[in-house]
């Protein structure tokens, strides 16, 4: 169909719901990663504060091991490409900003694939289809990059951030008309 100033409409429509995809992919995937790493470090910090609790040992071995452990669930996700290294202790600038950005990556690229397959869809099937990209990252992240079954505690936070982003981004679009 062509406009009457000459413009492919049916082009201009592929082009605007692309852009949205894309857009809320980024916006759903970005929201994703951080969900995710706050849940490692909320749950480094808790393991930590019950060790803590049980050893009653505030210094020494104790805060030595939190500090390997907090700075591991952030690096984790570089493992791909440095290895075992993301397993010493203590903090490594160059890791964490690894595993800060492969992390953002593949939960962005997540993202674009979900925001494919939830745009114009209903709530429910966004959250439900959420819940599940929330399962299939899990696994990916289990068999591919970190082998702590640990990590299950962001399977659904993580797919509801990645759901109710999308979805808050649809929600600021214009009204089709």
């Amino acid at each position: 169909m062509w406009s009457r100033d000459g413009r492919n409409t049916r082009s201009a429509a592929a082009h605007g719901a692309l852009h949205d995809i894309v857009v809320g992919g980024v916006v759903a995937g970005v929201a994703a990663a951080v969900v995710i790493i706050l849940s490692r470090l909320a749950v480094g910090i808790a393991v930590f504060l019950a060790v803590l609790y049980q050893t009653r040992s505030w210094h020494g071995y104790v805060t030595g091991l939190f500090r390997r452990a907090v700075w591991t669930t952030v690096k984790v996700a570089a493992r791909p490409f440095v290895g075992d290294r993301v397993f010493e202790p203590g903090f490594d600038l160059p890791i964490v900003a690894l595993g800060i950005a492969s992390l953002f990556g593949f939960s962005i690229l997540t993202g674009l694939v979900f925001a494919a397959l939830a745009h114009g869809r209903s709530r429910g099937f966004t959250f439900a289809l959420g819940i599940l990209f929330g399962i299939g990252v899990f696994f990916l992240d289990l068999h591919l990059i970190n082998p702590a079954p640990a990590t299950a505690v962001e399977i659904i936070p993580s797919g509801f951030a990645m759901a109710y982003a999308f979805l808050w981004y649809e929600d600021r679009l214009p009204a089709p008309g």
